[in-house]
């Protein structure tokens, strides 16, 4: 698998989770469903973060040079009516509407789906996660808590937050339809 293929076309990821999950519930499961939001997730990208992941996919030389330097030196202010605030570097976030936007982001995010096996399924689509596991409800919900606390983890190492107000953790039972 090459490091692009974790996060498949948002059609395809809709159908292989709407099977996985109707297979399950026709087998007499449960499926357990977190849907989670990254906070600000464009703007908390570490720069000095994703140029190690991006050494560790193999980006090198000339290029990681390239992208560093498209990254560093950057600063902000914010407009209000006339008036302007002092500039500051930013020393996060990855530059929104540029062409490097969605894969410098994809490559940063990209390696969280090996936190999770076949027991927990892992969608990915932009700053959104969807996990999901297919199994009675007791063992699903205690699962994909295992699951849960393994992203929250790597979330904090990589200073990603997880917007607590937009995250959703639904189970759907063959017995509540």
């Amino acid at each position: 698998m090459g490091f692009l293929d974790a996060e498949p076309p948002p059609q395809n990821n809709l159908l292989e989770s709407l099977n996985d999950q109707t297979l399950t519930l026709d087998g007499k499961d449960d499926v357990t469903v977190a849907y989670i939001d990254f906070a600000k997730a464009f703007d908390s990208v570490s720069h000095q973060k994703l140029c190690h992941k991006l050494l560790g996919y193999g980006i090198s030389g000339n290029m990681l040079t390239w992208i560093e330097n498209f990254l560093s030196e950057r600063i902000q202010c914010t407009r209000v009516n006339d008036s302007l605030s002092s500039s500051r570097q930013l020393l996060s976030s990855i530059i929104q509407g540029s062409c490097l936007e969605p894969i410098l982001f994809v490559l940063y995010i990209n390696d969280n789906v090996k936190l999770f096996d076949e027991q927990c399924m892992c969608k990915l689509y932009a700053d959104n996660m969807k996990l999901y596991t297919c199994t009675n409800f007791s063992d699903g919900a205690s699962m994909l808590q295992k699951y849960l606390a393994k992203l929250v983890h790597w979330s904090r190492i990589w200073q990603l937050n997880i917007s607590h107000k937009k995250m959703l953790y639904i189970t759907h039972s063959q017995y509540h339809m």
